[in-house]
């Protein structure tokens, strides 16, 4: 069927490799040079397609790496349900990573150690620190915010990239932990010591409510201090840090799988609004 079809391998190569997070990391990555003021056309458009593809093949190596467990977690995944074949998804991170490698090589040294630097960890995450509760955590965070910086690697001017990637990082983390809680079944069949599963739920929802806490205070800071205007402080306020602080009033008292799963795809709304306020309020 799939064989007389190609639309629909084509749809389903680009829901393997999370289409939707990869035009978010081209958003961030867009954004990165806007704070610079950087818009050399081939920085530009080659550092959108490293992270783009980046972004792909970590997505692609994890389901690899969680196959097992992704049968409980998430038997949506086309290589759970057969959609693609492990041969496939094989070849699609051998292709997406040399796209990676190559590129970074063709922006330079600077550039080429530091996505290099990005990639072995990434690596080194899927199979090792991923199993190893905060340590895996803390891993991704800083992979994923590692976005933000690329301009500045690029221009030397890393100033203006410091605050999205503190204010990225707490959020990676906060998000991490939920992802932790909604995976909880999954991970135990995985023998991975996760934070719900060596301290238990309850200790992991504080543990994301003070992280929350600790979002909506960083994005507070840059107006108390003054150093972004009004309309950074207004859209914050109500298009962030009021639907951030709905969302840890809902999970406080804990929450069903199929709900924390929709809140995980929806909080990253709010996150893109700080980024739309930092702009324009710089």
């Amino acid at each position: 069927m799939l064989k007389s079809n190609p639309m629909r391998k084509i749809f389903i190569y680009l829901k393997f490799a999370r289409i939707f997070n990869c035009l978010l990391t081209a958003i961030l990555v867009t954004f990165s040079f806007a704070m610079v003021h950087h818009w050399n056309l081939k920085d530009v458009l080659l550092s959108i397609l490293i992270f783009v593809a980046g972004t792909a093949f970590a997505n692609i190596s994890n389901d690899i790496r969680d196959f097992k467990i992704d049968l409980v977690a998430h038997p949506e995944r086309p290589l759970v349900r057969g959609e693609i074949s492990h041969k496939e998804a094989f070849f699609m991170s051998i292709v997406l990573s040399s796209i990676v490698l190559i590129s970074a090589y063709v922006l330079g040294k600077r550039v080429f150690l530091f996505i290099l630097t990005l990639y072995i960890f990434t690596l080194i995450y899927n199979f090792f620190l991923k199993k190893h509760h905060l340590w895996g955590n803390l891993a991704v965070a800083a992979i994923s915010s590692a976005t933000f910086l690329i301009a500045g690697v690029i221009t030397g001017n890393f100033r203006p990239l410091i605050f999205p990637f503190v204010l990225s990082f707490v959020f990676q983390l906060y998000r991490e932990i939920l992802k932790d809680l909604h995976d909880l079944e999954g991970d135990k069949l995985g023998g991975y010591r996760t934070l719900p599963l060596i301290k238990g739920e309850k200790l992991t929802i504080i543990l994301s409510q003070i992280l929350l806490f600790a979002l909506i205070i960083l994005t507070l800071i840059p107006a108390i201090f003054r150093i972004y205007g009004k309309v950074y402080f207004f859209i914050t306020l109500f298009f962030v840090d009021i639907p951030l602080i709905l969302v840890g009033l809902r999970i406080r008292e804990g929450i069903e799988k199929k709900k924390l799963k929709k809140i995980l795809d929806l909080i990253k709304v709010p996150i893109m609004f700080v980024l739309v306020a930092i702009y324009l309020g710089g």
